[in-house]
């Protein structure tokens, strides 16, 4: 992460320093390293650690990711394209095959990388858990996010629930949570 996230001489901070390993491989990568440790006598071994490590220890066994070309990588999706892979998706869905082995399937035909392909598949309506699309109406299913009934002796007034978001107006003047 740290050699893919940032560049050599970049500071590399860690909020919660523990066994020390981001930044020993910061400094193996020839990075600056920085973070907190709330223990003293941790913080103080660690860092004796770091003082005995070479800069740049690490760079000479770093493998170079290849990098593949692709024939249509950057290029506006057809209509026809777009056709065909919600298509052959839906067929091979249907098929059994994983969505893992679909997509590198319809990526090789049609000169695309993984996440073009996901997102064209997300852009034509094609759903992550189904083979769906968004023009096909969906109950709710268990362990959707969603309303849930209001149970308890407050029951009369549940908080609003919505998705991911949190905000003061869920918890009216007086609640205790």
């Amino acid at each position: 992460m740290i050699q893919y996230s940032s560049s050599e001489g970049d500071l590399v901070c860690d909020f919660f320093l523990g066994g020390f390993s981001t930044a020993k491989v910061a400094i193996g990568l020839n990075r600056r390293a920085t973070g907190f440790e709330i223990s003293g006598p941790l913080f103080a071994a660690k860092t004796a650690e770091l003082a005995e490590l070479q800069p740049g220890y690490l760079v000479s066994s770093l493998r170079t990711p290849g990098r593949s070309i692709l024939p249509n990588q950057g290029a506006r999706w057809t209509a026809e394209e777009i056709d065909h892979l919600v298509r052959e998706y839906h067929r091979f869905t249907a098929e059994g095959m994983t969505k893992k082995a679909i997509i590198a399937r319809l990526g090789g035909e049609l000169g695309r990388g993984r996440w073009a392909i996901e997102k064209a598949l997300k852009q034509a309506g094609v759903s992550k858990r189904t083979s769906r699309s968004r023009s096909q109406p969906a109950g709710r299913r268990d362990g959707e996010p969603g309303e849930e009934p209001a149970t308890g002796p407050d029951a009369a007034s549940p908080l609003p629930r919505r998705s991911g978001v949190v905000t003061l107006e869920d918890f009216p003047p007086g609640s205790d949570e």
